[in-house]
């Protein structure tokens, strides 16, 4: 850790998050009053949901932040719909609920990532 002094290890229930301090991520921490998804595709098709509620679209207009998601190949799932119901949750707490959602005998990770350009700011979260 000596390496890269601005990263934070934290250890919870949820598994173990890696911090880095020089980035604010606002958008984590934009407030959603009530999100459903009732879905049978993928996680990714979860998180498009995410993108398009009002309060996520208003703070990346005020904020002059893109996505920079990369399409992918949406598939059915094989093991049924998976249903996340959540009220006054924070972008943070809803991916994170959509990660641990469509585990596949595994763990899954998401990570988020911000990379300026000009004035605009390119947005990437991503479920691994």
């Amino acid at each position: 850790m000596h390496s890269y002094p601005g990263l934070k290890w934290e250890d919870s229930a949820s598994g173990v998050r890696v911090l880095d301090s020089r980035v604010t991520a606002g958008l984590l921490k934009v407030r959603i009053p009530e999100f459903t998804v009732v879905e049978d595709r993928d996680a990714e098709t979860a998180l498009a949901a995410l993108w398009r509620t009002p309060e996520v679209i208003r703070y990346m207009a005020a904020h002059d932040l893109r996505s920079a998601r990369s399409s992918t190949k949406q598939t059915r799932r094989s093991r049924g719909v998976v249903v996340i119901h959540m009220k006054n949750a924070t972008v943070e707490e809803i991916v994170q609920r959509i990660a641990a959602s469509y585990l596949n005998g595994g763990s899954r990770f998401w990570s988020y990532r911000e990379c300026r350009r000009g004035t605009e700011t390119l947005v990437e979260v991503k479920i691994l």
